[in-house]
This record gives structure tokens, sequence and C-alpha cells, in this order.
């Protein structure tokens, strides 16, 4: 096969139009060199998301969560009655225990739950340790172990009882203790409902004061 005769004229533009498209070549790869790293990157991002973007936000709010107090846990694990509710409270009156967010929830389980999530919100943005009170009645006659594992139970301290004359007394004994409670109820039974006075305490930073709500 014979050279063209311009290539045999002008040697020079032959060398000149080899090395343009040599130059289009190369650009040609690196096109599809940056096509495949973005592709690859998309199917890593679509599977960190997918597989791994949950549990990562999941340790990260129990990282904000902070954990109950070691005396605060035990205690309200044995407090079944007014006895182990008294002993409860007495550990929770110690001037050195750290403060506590309370949260009693009643009712249905969905009403339970949904307090439950408010409380870990505020819990986990104010970085204070939780003590749910789970009292077992008709509404949801069920233990808290009995929905949730071990881990999601270790992340507060928690008072698991049957219903009782328990709840009335702790509450009595809540409100009287001013300068260790602040008290705010949600339940209509108390006389009480969402006024904005009563959604104050999300303001106030009494390092003396647990917060107790129900």
């Amino acid at each position: 096969m014979y050279p063209c005769v311009d290539d045999m004229v002008d040697p020079q533009a032959k060398r000149q139009r080899d090395s343009c498209g040599s130059r289009v070549l190369r650009r040609l790869a690196s096109r599809r060199q940056l096509t495949r790293v973005v592709s690859v990157l998309v199917v890593v991002l679509g599977l960190y998301q997918a597989l791994l973007g949950p549990y990562i936000g999941r340790f990260k709010f129990r990282r904000q969560l902070s954990p109950p107090a070691l005396e605060v846990a035990q205690a309200a694990t044995t407090a079944v009655d007014a006895t182990g509710v008294n002993a409860l409270l007495a550990v929770l009156q110690r001037r050195e225990t750290r403060r506590h967010l309370i949260i009693h929830v009643q009712y249905g389980l969905g009403n339970r739950l949904r307090a439950l999530a408010s409380a870990m919100s505020v819990a986990a943005a104010r970085h204070m340790p939780m003590l749910v009170v789970w009292a077992r009645d008709a509404h949801c006659n069920c233990s808290f172990s009995e929905l949730f594992d071990a881990p999601t139970a270790a992340r507060f301290a928690l008072l698991d009882a049957p219903t009782g004359p328990w709840e009335a007394e702790l509450w009595a004994a809540v409100q009287a203790d001013e300068a260790s409670f602040e008290a705010h109820s949600y339940m209509r039974e108390d006389g009480c409902g969402p006024s904005g006075a009563d959604r104050a305490y999300l303001g106030t930073e009494d390092p003396a004061q647990h917060l107790f709500v129900r």
C-alpha cells in the first residue's frame, strides 16, 4: 500500500495529523476512564446509603443520648412497688446524682412511643440521661423488654412494673419536691394541657432539678 501523495509532498503535515489524532484518542480514553470512575463512585455511594447509612445514623444518635447513672438504673430495675419507687426517689434526690429527664409514658402503645421518641430527642439535644417509667396496664399490658431488644432498653434507665398506687404516689412525691424535680403533665386528668407555660420547661437549665414529664 502506497502513501498518499500529500504525505509524500509534506511529511510535516502527516506528523501533525498523526499528533492530532493521538491527542484525540488520549482525550477519548481519559473521558472513558472518568466515566468509569464516576460510575463506580455512584454505585459505592448507593450501596453506602442503602446498607450502611441507616446504621451509622443510629450510632450517631446513640452517641448523643447520654447513658443513665448506674445507681439510677439499678434502683429503677428493682422499683416494682411503692417501696422500690421510694428507694428510686431517694437516689434521684441525692445532690450528687446527675440530672435526668424522666418520662412517664401512658395509655396505648402509639401514645407511649410518641412520648418516648419526643423525650429521646430532647434528652439527646441536651445531653441528658433518661429514665423511662413504663407501667403495664389495660391499655398496654406488656413489658418494655417484650417489645424491644436489650440494646434499646440499655440506652436509658427503665422502671417497668405493673400498674398500681405507686404511679399516683410517684407523681405526688415529684410535685411535692420542687427542689429536686420540675414536674410537667400533659394528662387531661391532671387538668393540664400543651399550653405555652407547660412547654416552658424546655427552656430551663437548672442542674439541680430533674425534668419529670408525663
